[in-house]
C-alpha cells in the first residue's frame, strides 16, 4: 500500500475554479496549491508511475464539518497524474471519507492500493491499465 499525507487546508472546486463563458480557469489560490501538493508527493514518492488498475480510499481532515464534500479531494487526484499514475481512468475504485474534523492538522490522506477484480454482474473488467476496454458482452444483454 502507498500512502501520501497532504497537508494543508483543502478547498473545494468551487474555490479553486472560476467560470466563464462556460469556460473553467483555475484561480491562483488552486494552482498555488494544486503546485504544493505536487510538491508534496514528489517527496513522499519516489517509485515509478503505476501501471495497473488502483483502489483509493481519501481520507479528508479540516477544520470545519461543513463543507462541499462532493470535490474536497479533486485538485489532491490531479496532483498525482504523471507522479504516481497515469490518470484518472486508473482508478476502479474510490472510497472518500467525506470529513473528519482536525482543527490543528487539516490535511487530505490517501491511500493506493492494487485493485482486485470482484465478481461483477457487468462482466470482467481488466486487470492493467493498457487494457482500458471492459468486456460488454454481460453488461449490454443484462435483462
Amino acid at each position: 500500500m502507498i500512502r501520501i499525507i497532504l497537508k494543508g487546508r483543502p478547498m473545494s472546486t468551487q474555490h479553486i475554479y472560476w467560470f466563464r463563458w462556460k469556460v473553467k480557469y483555475m484561480k491562483s489560490a488552486g494552482k498555488e496549491m494544486k503546485k504544493d501538493y505536487i510538491n508534496q508527493i514528489l517527496n513522499q514518492y519516489t517509485g515509478p508511475i503505476i501501471e495497473y488498475l488502483l483502489e483509493i480510499r481519501i481520507s479528508v481532515y479540516r477544520k470545519w464539518a461543513q463543507l462541499d464534500r462532493d470535490n474536497m479531494h479533486k485538485i489532491s487526484m490531479d496532483a498525482m497524474n504523471w507522479i504516481v499514475r497515469n490518470d484518472d481512468s486508473q482508478i476502479r475504485k474510490a472510497i472518500v471519507h467525506l470529513v473528519k474534523k482536525d482543527n490543528s492538522n487539516p490535511r487530505i490522506e490517501i491511500e493506493i492500493e492494487k485493485y482486485e477484480q470482484k465478481n461483477s454482474p457487468f462482466g470482467e473488467s481488466v486487470h492493467t491499465a493498457n487494457e482500458q476496454k471492459i468486456s460488454t458482452d454481460l453488461f449490454w444483454n443484462i435483462k
